[in-house]
Parts: structure tokens; sequence; C-alpha cells
């Protein structure tokens, strides 16, 4: 009579179910319990029903992958375990997940049972410290051993770990390029491998950009108390006062979030952070999060193919770095100077009272307006602002001219301007050099509010305020989106069309792009950058270069009026695999957009917002208030997907319906 697998529990003593779950690997059985069940199906001559084919389940001795890890609070332990197991499958073999909650007693228990059962064939661990001491005697014992994420001291066991060192150190530098210098960084209080080498690389990053750094920029927290860690956050938010973080690890960054947002402090623009590991939802989060992402299957493949060759007899000692990756969203904010290292002022810190506005209203003052170039939605959108602001506080507007960059005629018109005696001027140069000596003369006779840039030669003294879009930011949002689409391509070629003419703002802008694309895409080479200094010599210049450089895969312009010249270029050579990236919205660019897949996204100027900011400052210039030097204005990042939201933002009005509509007909498409 065949014997059956009731006859295999009741020889062991134990349910039919535990049995079961021993043979099939479908549970955790204490080793005890597992050793009785396979030396009853060792008396019983029990034979087990399975086809004899690669990935079918190994039964009895050594047939069972042991991963010991601390806990699974965050998503890169599960994520290992979850890769370890489908690889493990499909080589018959059954895993048994151990938590040890970073416990070294606990850890012990755990080892000493694994090595103790015939079933155990090798052992995945993140060791709970750094001493080798045990896991040595653990290999000696012919057990295969793997450490994985973490490693020991001496490095004496063969190991998978993430690159924490070089990629905590690219944060810390993503942060310092983005102008910030009071960084706090969030860990672990364990002394283990994975938190020394991010200090490593978080103080390398410091020390080599010479910003100071010490213990008070360093919070370490024990991760098994939430409270502890809220605390010990709020406590350091409020007397470091950081303009960033970075938090080391899954957990740090849900508890970060988390606090902050008891503390109502909004990410990016009161606080910048990198959050870690690249949870699932940071690109769901009110501000998509920019995350390190570390790529599991490649630590869990890698780790089971030195388990394996252990399996096998070899005993060389790997040590295998698995790279990380660095996703750029967008939780963090570049901080913007002034153009004599100015802190930025915030537009809310503007707000005029009701008494400042009954005191303008009561004098009747007159400005004038001087724009650079005025047929565009951005000088319209200024003036509008402008007109909003000025109207309620009883200021008239007794003139807007329009150089169309010519810096002679805008010459004549401020001094038209200044003939006229108006209180004061609201102006953005043509041209930083050619028109300063007019600036330099008008400073001793009106106020001067300026947008976008400042003349050679003034100091802070000749001008009430310098209203701009953070161009620092600008062009890191501009490079950002280049250097994301082609992110995961090699050897990625792209040109730079930039603006010739000497103007702080775009020349900002155009240079830290591309500072941006060289330090921090190295898979990307920018094989020309070419200058223009009229809009309508850009279709030739880009003609030019795509036909110099047919490997192109990408373009970078300075604003969005080039790009059309550049996309007139791209159709008629018949190169629309070309992606665009510029700057600043109107209705024909964001036809293109939502339309064509030429343009990857622009990062757009809040236009309207900055007139307003400029309407506010001239009054403040009018009541004589000074300590406005710099007000900057974060740009928007305009892609398909946010259009419509980007508009309302930039245009303070709902998009088009034509506009709308068509978004609406490319979406459904795809």
């Amino acid at each position: 009579m065949a014997i059956t697998i009731k006859d295999v529990a009741r020889e062991a003593g134990v349910s039919i179910a535990t049995v079961s779950h021993v043979i099939n690997g479908t549970r955790y059985v204490k080793p005890e319990l597992t050793e009785k069940v396979l030396q009853a199906i060792r008396n019983t001559n029990y034979q087990v029903k399975a086809d004899k084919k690669p990935g079918t389940a190994r039964l009895g001795e050594k047939s069972v992958i042991a991963v010991i890890i601390p806990n699974v609070e965050g998503s890169l332990f599960t994520k290992i375990i979850t890769c370890i197991t489908q690889l493990c499958e499909s080589r018959g073999y059954s895993v048994s997940i151990y938590l040890t909650f970073d416990d070294a007693a606990s850890e012990k228990r755990i080892l000493e049972n694994l090595v103790g059962s015939r079933q155990t064939a090798g052992i995945i661990i993140a060791p709970c410290g750094l001493d080798s001491k045990y896991y040595q005697k653990i290999r000696q014992r012919n057990m295969p051993l793997v450490c994985i994420e973490r490693t020991v001291s001496d490095h004496s066991i063969s190991c998978v770990v993430a690159d924490s060192k070089s990629i905590i150190r690219k944060g810390t530098q993503t942060l310092l390029n983005s102008g910030h210098k009071k960084i706090g960084i969030l860990m672990s209080d364990r002394e283990i491998s994975t938190v020394n080498e991010q200090l490593t690389g978080f103080l390398d990053a410091m020390y080599d950009a010479g910003v100071h750094c010490d213990d008070s920029n360093i919070v370490k927290m024990n991760l098994y108390n939430n409270k502890d860690c809220e605390r010990a956050i709020i406590s350091h938010y409020e007397d470091f006062k950081p303009t960033a973080y970075i938090a080391c690890g899954n957990q740090i960054t849900l508890i970060l979030i988390s606090t902050l947002q008891k503390l109502a402090v909004d990410i990016p623009s009161q606080l910048s952070v990198i959050g870690f590991s690249d949870e699932s939802w940071c690109h769901l989060f009110g501000t998509p999060l920019t995350t390190f992402s570390h790529d599991c299957h490649r630590m869990a493949e890698n780790a089971l193919r030195l388990l394996f060759n252990q399996i096998d007899g070899k005993t060389e000692i790997e040590e295998v770095h698995i790279l990380s990756l660095l996703e750029i969203r967008k939780s963090v904010k570049m901080i913007g100077k002034g153009p004599y290292g100015e802190t930025t002022v915030s537009p809310d810190n503007l707000d005029l009272t009701p008494a400042e506005v009954k005191e303008l209203q009561k004098h009747k003052y007159r400005v004038g307006v001087s724009f650079h170039y005025g047929n565009t939605s951005w000088a319209a959108m200024h003036e509008k602002g402008l007109r909003y602001i000025l109207s309620r506080c009883g200021v008239n507007i007794v003139s807007v001219t329009d150089s169309n960059f010519d810096p002679n005629l805008q010459a004549i018109q401020l001094e038209s301007l200044r003939m006229q005696g108006v209180d004061a001027i609201v102006a953005i140069p043509v041209d930083d050099t050619a028109t300063s000596n007019k600036f330099r003369q008008l400073s001793k006779e009106t106020k001067l509010i300026f947008i976008s840039n400042v003349p050679d030669g003034m100091s802070k003294g000749d001008y009430y305020s310098l209203v701009s879009t953070n161009e620092r930011e600008n062009g890191r949002n501009g490079a950002i989106l280049l250097g994301e689409h082609f992110k995961k391509e090699d050897k990625v070629v792209v040109g730079f069309i930039v603006h010739g003419s000497k103007f702080l703002g775009t020349y900002l802008r155009d240079m830290i792009a591309e500072q941006t694309i060289r330090e921090e895409y190295p898979n990307i080479t920018i094989v020309e950058s070419e200058p223009f200094y009229q809009i309508e010599n850009t279709y030739e210049v880009a003609k030019k270069m795509i036909l110099a450089h047919p490997e192109i895969k990408g373009l970078y312009v300075s604003w969005e009026g080039p790009a059309l010249g550049a996309i007139r270029a791209i159709r008629e050579l018949n190169r629309c695999d070309i992606k665009i990236v510029t700057f600043d919205l109107d209705y024909e660019i964001a036809g293109i957009l939502a339309n064509e897949d030429i343009i990857l996204g622009l990062s757009a100027q809040k236009a309207y917002d900055q007139g307003v900011a400029a309407g506010q400052a001239t009054a403040k210039a009018l009541l004589n208030q000074r300590g406005y030097e710099y007000i900057g204005i974060s740009p928007c990042i305009v892609e398909r997907q946010n259009l419509l939201s980007a508009w309302r933002e930039v245009m303070h009005e709902n998009a088009p319906d034509e506009l709308a509509k068509i978004l609406k007909n490319e979406l459904s498409k795809k």
C-alpha cells in the first residue's frame, strides 16, 4: 500500500499541513519540526510526486536559501526578497525569510538554527554589525554565506552592496550645485557599513566644495522608535535651520515627509529634500520627490551568483558594488542670489499694507516702463501684473516702450521717460554694457527697478530692486528635462543654441544648464554650443549645427522665440527625432508641446507673478523703502502631462479651449 502524506505526518508527530509546508516550502517551519518531517520521509520511504525538470522544488537536505534581514519597514529589503525568491524558484530552491530587527542576539540564534538545519543550502544576510569574527565562524562550518546591502569591516565575507558612498556624494553635490550650504543628513544610528559609507560620501562632497560641515549637520536616529525620530527631526530643523535634507533610508524619508507636513513646511519652497530608495509613491507625492534608487534585481542576482559559487565549492571572496541612480524630480529648489550675492527676498514679503496703499494714493506718482522686447506674451503678462498692483495704489503708468533688442533705441526711449519727469522707471536692459551709462545717469534722478538683470557698473545703492526668475533654477530645470529623457541611453550627443548678447539672465541660465549636463549626465556630450544674436538667426544656426553633427539627438535653446526657428529647421531637414528643451510659455510653443513630440518640455518664467512683484517693489521704492534688492521667483516646469495646470499657474487663466482640445486628442491617442 502506498505511503501517503498522512502517514508521514503520523510518523513525525505533526499535522498534515506542516508536512505540506516542509515539502513545498510554502511557509516557515521551525528547524526542529522540519528535521522531524524529513526524518519521517526517510523512515517511511515516502515518494514526493514532482516532475524532475529544472525549476522543480528541491526536497530534503540543502533545499532552502535563508535570507536574514533587519526589517521590512521600507521597500528596499522587500524588493530584494522578492527578486531572490523569484530567482531561487527558477532553480528549485525554497526561500525562508528571517528578521533580526538589528538585534545581534536574535541574529546569532537564527544563524545557529540555520547552520544546524540540514535543509539550509546557503545564507544571504544583511549583518547587524561590522565585526566579521562570528560570520567567519559560520563560513568555517562550510555554510555558504553572502552579505547583501551591508558588509563587515574587514571585507572577509563575499558581499553585494549598493555604492552608498558615491550616490550620497552625488546627491550632496546636487544640493550644493543648487546653491544649498546648510544641508542636514538624516541617518540610522546603527554602526553598520552602509551608514559609514553614506556619511563618508556626504562629508567628502561638503569638504570638496569648501562648505563648512560638522556634527551639527548630522542627525542619527533610532529607526525602531518613530516618535524619537520625529522629535529629532523637529529639534534639528528648528535649531540648525537647514535649507535641505538628505534622508538616508526609506523609513527615514517617510518619517521626514510626515514630520514636515505636521510642521506645515512646504517642499521645496521652504525646504529641499532628497529621499531614498525610490519608493513607488515618490512621483505621486504633492511635490514629486528626488530620490536615490537601487537596482534590487541586480543586487539579488549577484548575491545568488556568489552564494551558488560557494555551494559549488568555490572559495574566492568577491565584493560587488551595484550602481545606484539619482532620480531627479521636483523636490530640490535652486537657491538664487542677487548680482551682489544678496539673499533672495520672497514675493510673499512684498505685500502692501492698507496704510502704505493709502499713502501712495495721496501722491499720484507717475512711472515709466522700458521693455527690451515687447511683442511677446511674456512682456504682456509682465505689464498686466504691473498695472494690477500700481493701479490699486493710484500710480499712473505714463508710457510703456519696446526697444526691440536695440540698446541705442532703448537709450533714446529712457531719455524720453526722464524728460517726462517720472518718479520711477521699471526696466529690462537690452544689453548690460551698452545701456549702463544711461542707467547710471538715470539713477541720480529717479528710482530704478530692474527686471531680469542689472546693467554693468551699477552699485547696490543705484537701484532699489531687481526682480527676476531664479535663472539658476531655470537653467537647471532645462538641463534636467534634457538629461532625464536621455539618462538611460549611451553616448548621447546634444547641441546648445544660446543667447550671444551680454544679458545676465540668459547668460546665467545657459551657463547653469551646460554645467548641469556636463557634471550630472556623463552619458551626454555637448558637441557644440553656438550663439545667436538675433531671434531670426536661430533657424540658420540650428540647420548648420544639425547638418554638421547629424548624430545630434537633442537641442537646448535659450527661450521659446528662438526655439521656433530651431523647430522650423528640424522640420525642414526631416529630423523630428531631435528633441528640444526651451524656456517660457506662449500659445504657439504650447500648441507644439501638446500636438507633437519635438519639445520635451520647458521651464517657464511666471511673467505675471514677476510683474506683480515688480509693481510691489516699485511701490516700496516710491515709499523710499529699501531691503528688497533681489526678489527671486521660481520658474515652472511644463511638460505635456501638466500643460493645462501649468498654463493656469503661469498665465493666471485657463488654457484656450483649442489648446485643451488638442491636448485631449493627443493624450487619448496615447
